[in-house]
């Protein structure tokens, strides 16, 4: 090798080898691992929903997501020597939900029964209807 030649023996900069698609739900914890070529030593992600972060060491995107929709998130990784970016789609589905009624056996007395309900998660808001409408049934006839 002559004096002049100089010979370059750095890392190239990362390039990102990880899935570049992923699925969640609203309420559902959630996990994915940013990977890369090249020895990264940082990781970033822009357009996170709510509810999500990254580790910038680890590169790992979690927690629990409270918005649904279908998000491009910008995942990264760099090294000493520079960095690269690829689009993630991120499909966050609506919470499921349950919803349990109860006091729907009643005796009929004439007065109005009440029906109610418990949902998970909690707090949801549940409309009772009666046939379409949302009156209770009075003056109900029994036949035999």
């Amino acid at each position: 090798m002559s004096p002049t030649e100089i010979t370059s023996l750095s890392t190239p900069p990362p390039a990102i080898t990880s899935a570049l698609s992923a699925t969640g739900a609203v309420e559902v914890p959630f996990n994915y691992a940013v990977s890369a070529t090249n020895t990264p030593t940082s990781f970033s992600a822009t357009g996170l929903p709510s509810g999500l972060t990254i580790d910038p060491l680890s590169g790992v995107i979690s927690g629990t997501p409270t918005a649904a929709g279908t998000f491009a998130v910008t995942i990264g990784a760099a090294n000493s020597t520079g960095g690269g970016t690829a689009s993630l789609s991120l499909a966050i589905a609506k919470a499921v939900a349950t919803v349990t009624l109860s006091d729907l056996s009643a005796t009929y007395t004439g007065t109005i029964k009440q029906v109610t309900a418990t949902t998970v998660p909690a707090g949801l808001s549940v409309v009772f209807t009666y046939n379409g409408s949302a009156d209770a049934p009075t003056n109900a006839v029994l036949t035999p």
